[in-house]
């Protein structure tokens, strides 16, 4: 119930007034801006981002969801990688934005590694899978991109990246 989040974010707002320097005031920051995003509020939610955000990881993988969902990748690298780099293991969720994020700026390696990482049982697999064989074509590893393309085409759980699959195929076919 969308009204059930106005509540949550005018008890922040409330607290915040009342207490500006309060030991939850940072606890009262993130709760609001889990409201604002539960609630479709996404440009104000972006808007409160704290600079610099927090240095928790709750409030890190809030931040990084909003900065992938206005596509500001570089804010989003920024936030995640360093936490990938220290040997940390990011959730699924966030490693699949980080590695998009990651292929959509071109740093190919490094998303490679990382959508590989995603298991079979996440709901971003096939998603992966799919960028995962783009990667490879645009390494010039084909046979392993065809691979990875013919594999997607054969599974019949993943509709959306089987269709991508088999008519990227079909193009392969036609351009040989």
């Amino acid at each position: 119930n969308k009204g059930d989040f106005r509540l949550v974010e005018d008890f922040a707002v409330q607290y915040g007034f009342n207490f500006p320097e309060g030991r939850y005031t940072q606890d009262m920051q993130l709760l609001r801006l889990q409201a604002l995003y539960a609630n479709d509020e996404l440009e104000k939610a972006r808007t409160l981002l704290p600079e610099p955000i927090p240095d928790q990881r709750e409030f890190q993988f809030l931040a990084a969801t909003i900065h992938y969902d206005f596509d500001e990748r570089e804010a989003l690298i920024g936030l995640l990688e360093p936490i990938w780099e220290s040997g940390e293991q990011l959730p699924e969720r966030m490693r699949f934005i980080l590695a998009d994020a990651l292929y959509r700026s071109e740093q190919l390696a490094p998303a490679a590694l990382l959508f590989e990482s995603i298991p079979a049982e996440s709901p971003q697999y096939h998603h992966a899978r799919y960028l995962l064989a783009q990667i490879a074509r645009e390494l010039g590893e084909i046979g392993r991109s065809v691979s990875i393309l013919q594999e997607l085409s054969d599974t019949e759980d993943a509709a959306l990246w089987q269709q991508y699959a088999m008519r990227e195929l079909q193009l392969r076919e036609l351009t040989k």
